[in-house]
């Protein structure tokens, strides 16, 4: 017999996503998730292992605005927190433009989640054929210091149904909050 034997040894995660729309034009998304993990080792004297730890985190929750006509709007403006993903194709690795940074240095990765969760104003627009863009304005909300705010733009531009050429950049922490935490 070992020590794992008949344990719970995994994490349990549960997302909800309510949705409304208010409007043609109006929609609002809220996604919390719980998470409820397993100690281990399990002992009878250690107070933070003898009962599971739960979590509740906000995935998602933003209101999203479309410009003109519903179906093919000029503009859409999300505001709120919720995940942006530039690159359909990338599946494990990749998108790192706001996963990463250069000071502090880090990145930020999950297995299966390519995506930013980020916290602003994203406002995309495909009203000319064979082009994307988007304008991002983002707080810094989870590496210190916080609150701080980032400027971003990306665009992309599908040539002949074949190729797709992307770019875009990211101005970091371009308005501080406090000049003393940031340079």
């Amino acid at each position: 017999k070992g020590p794992i034997e008949h344990a719970w040894l995994n994490d349990v995660l549960i997302g909800l996503t309510f949705k409304a729309q208010p409007s043609e034009n109006l929609s609002l998304v809220v996604n919390p998730e719980f998470n409820l993990s397993y100690p281990f080792p399990q002992e009878k004297n250690f107070v933070p292992s003898v009962r599971p730890f739960g979590s509740t985190t906000i995935n998602e929750a933003y209101g999203k605005f479309l410009f003109g006509d519903s179906d093919n709007p000029l503009l859409s403006a999300r505001l709120g927190m919720f995940l942006y993903k530039y690159s359909r194709e990338v599946r494990n690795l990749g998108d790192y433009m706001f996963r990463t940074g250069t000071f502090p240095t880090y990145m930020v990765n999950y297995f299966d989640l390519p995506a930013a969760r980020l916290l602003g104003l994203c406002l995309s627009s495909d009203f000319i054929p064979n082009l994307h863009a988007d304008l991002l304005v983002t707080s810094e909300y989870t590496i210190f210091p916080f609150g701080d705010f980032s400027l971003a733009g990306i665009g992309s531009y599908r040539l002949f149904d074949a190729i797709e050429l992307g770019g875009g950049i990211d101005l970091a922490r371009i308005f501080p909050i406090n000049n003393k935490l940031t340079s």
